[in-house]
């Protein structure tokens, strides 16, 4: 795996979330004899990170985050807005 971190403005990541799913597999098994895995949500903010994929283009930015979302933001101006 690449350890090279993709260099994004922070203020792209303002309010949005990174989120996955974490399998929670009990020690005893149930009445059948089986044990019934659990999901729990997992979310936090994203971070830089978190961007795997980033491309700028002439009036948007879109990156790819490691939890397999693309989000496509407006390309942010010199004054920050």
């Amino acid at each position: 795996m690449a350890t090279d971190t993709v260099k994004i403005d922070s203020r792209y990541l303002e309010g949005l979330m990174w989120n996955d799913v974490k399998a929670i597999v009990p020690k005893e098994k149930d009445k059948d004899g089986k044990k019934k895995i659990s999901y729990e949500k997992i979310s936090r903010k994203l971070l830089a990170s978190d961007v795997l994929s980033y491309k700028e283009y002439e009036d948007e930015v879109v990156f790819v985050t490691s939890d397999g979302k693309k989000h496509t933001k407006p390309k942010l101006g010199k004054s920050g807005g």
